[in-house]
């Protein structure tokens, strides 16, 4: 199958910016790149289909290593709690969906306790108000945290299976207060998952969704044994419409290790490439890792979520099957701990090992992860949803916060949504690369906009990096001939419009080996 595409202004790759009239497709490869004359000189010669893409622009993909594949599909079918200034509004969402659907479970996402106007953290009291005889589960935006209703408390038995964890929080008389945490909080969404019919539907909302943004490629984190199963019956029966690289939960370390996987086990559509590690939270549960005291809470440094031991177990297992290792480390300690650990194996850079969210950084250890080889993946939207996070950390601290211009500088590095935890629309990470709240008057743009990416660089991050951070970069990232004919058609040149327009650029079509994947 012979395609050419023409009427258009095509950008191959950004760094720096290659521009054609028009491009031609063999199979599912770009083939040629040059002026529309020769494009249809071409097609008319050897024979293929002319496609008229109607003057609009014509770029790469884009890859998101990492983002939570189940769960931004179940994120678009929960309520969106995103941006909701308080408990009080939160009630009344909770309310009119249980009353209004026949599901059992009632299920929200995306609020945020730092907005509410009643300066606290919703709790299990505040939902029995709004609904008693259906469980409830709310995820914090964060997915750190979350809250349920007394019958959510009931029906999964909190108070008898994790009577001793601290991450239930309790009255001063150990009651539950709803609120639930990092390791209570996965064991509860994992029971909620485990139907096969439901994840695939979760899967398939999610892929059409980052389809519709223009997102070619991912790296879906934390993988699930349910989650693999179902990507492989949707495969089985259909070819998947998006490229996907797999990392397992470090859970399955030793399962691992029993079956042998390598890195690469799967095709070109649905492979594993690794295992995700968490060190740390987050900083707006303050469970991120801290190596001084949280500003706001003095008595408090976050929390330590794997073992220096089971790190050491991850280790040995990724090393011998060459898989690349993801380590969540958002607060400075958790950077401390990950480095020591990459410090100990001699593969670091061959297999592109990799930190995740890297939200406090000190100097030292920038220069230190530039010499151990690692990877870098970052979400630049938190710079705006994290408009808290001086009040966290302090000003003696704001310069180590989220210092984006830096990391590209010195690591390879790839950005990301970590969907749902942001959006997954690759022009709100652009825009929030280059503003930094700057419009949304957010106090860490005030004080670190010399941490902003332009526009070009943050384009050629989040292909060629990102591509980079899955080991795609031979494979997709650009448009060169050779290269897979992943690519997106737009209403608007990314490079001619102001920064406040780079948000409002559509997605028209969506390319992955050359077939239209988005609109079907």
């Amino acid at each position: 199958m012979i395609k050419g595409f023409i009427n258009c202004n095509v950008y191959s790759k950004f760094k720096p910016p290659e521009v054609y009239e028009g491009f031609i497709v063999i199979g599912d490869t770009v083939a040629y790149l040059g002026s529309e004359g020769e494009v249809i000189s071409l097609i008319s010669k050897y024979g293929g289909e002319l496609v008229d893409l109607r003057g609009y622009v014509v770029m790469p993909g884009f890859i998101d290593p990492h983002l939570h594949l189940t769960s931004l599909g179940n994120s678009i079918g929960s309520i969106d709690l995103r941006g909701l200034k308080s408990i009080r509004d939160v009630k009344k969402l909770v309310k009119d969906r249980a009353s209004s659907s026949n599901e059992y479970w009632i299920l929200g996402h995306g609020w945020d306790h730092e907005l509410f106007e009643e300066g606290r953290i919703i709790n299990r009291y505040d939902l029995d108000e709004a609904v008693r005889d259906k469980p409830v589960l709310l995820t914090r935006v964060c997915l750190h945290l979350a809250v349920l209703n007394s019958k959510a408390l009931e029906v999964l038995e909190i108070n008898k299976r994790f009577a001793t964890s601290s991450n239930v929080v309790r009255d001063d008389d150990g009651t539950p207060t709803g609120i639930i945490r990092e390791d209570v909080l996965n064991h509860v969404l994992k029971e909620l998952r485990d139907d096969t019919n439901l994840v695939i539907n979760d899967l398939t909302r999610g892929i059409q969704h980052l389809l519709a943004n223009g997102v070619t490629s991912i790296g879906s984190m934390n993988c699930s044994l349910s989650e693999f199963h179902a990507l492989q019956l949707m495969k089985l029966k259909n070819h998947l419409p998006i490229r996907i690289r797999l990392y397992l939960s470090s859970e399955y370390i030793e399962l691992i290790d029993r079956f042998r996987i390598v890195r690469g086990l799967g095709d070109d559509e649905l492979k594993i490439l690794g295992v995700k590690v968490f060190i740390d939270g987050s900083l707006g549960a303050h469970t991120a890792l801290l190596r001084e005291p949280y500003e706001d809470e003095p008595n408090t440094y976050g929390i330590q979520v794997t073992s220096e031991e089971q790190l050491s177990k991850v280790a040995h297992i990724a090393h011998k099957y060459k898989l690349q290792i993801a380590t969540h480390a958002i607060g400075d300690k958790a950077l401390d701990i990950a480095l020591k650990f990459y410090s100990l194996l001699s593969d670091v850079k061959e297999s592109r090992h990799r930190i995740e969210h890297m939200s406090i950084v000190r100097d030292e250890q920038l220069i230190m992860a530039k010499n151990l080889g690692v990877t870098a993946v970052v979400q630049p939207r938190f710079t705006i949803s994290d408009w808290w996070v001086i009040n966290r950390v302090g000003l003696g601290r704001v310069r180590y916060v989220y210092p984006l211009k830096k990391i590209s500088e010195y690591l390879p590095t790839g950005f990301s949504s970590d969907a749902p935890v942001e959006p997954p629309n690759p022009w709100e990470t652009i825009y929030a690369a280059v503003t930094r709240g700057e419009y949304e008057g957010t106090s860490l743009s005030h004080y670190t906009m010399d941490e902003s990416v332009d526009v070009l660089n943050s384009l050629h991050i989040h292909t060629v990096g990102s591509a980079y951070a899955l080991f795609l970069d031979g494979i997709v990232g650009t448009l060169d001939v050779g290269k897979k004919a992943d690519f997106i058609v737009i209403d608007r040149d990314p490079l001619e419009v102001d920064i406040k327009g780079i948000r409002k650029i559509k997605v028209l079509e969506t390319y992955v080996g050359g077939s239209k994947v988005y609109p079907q």
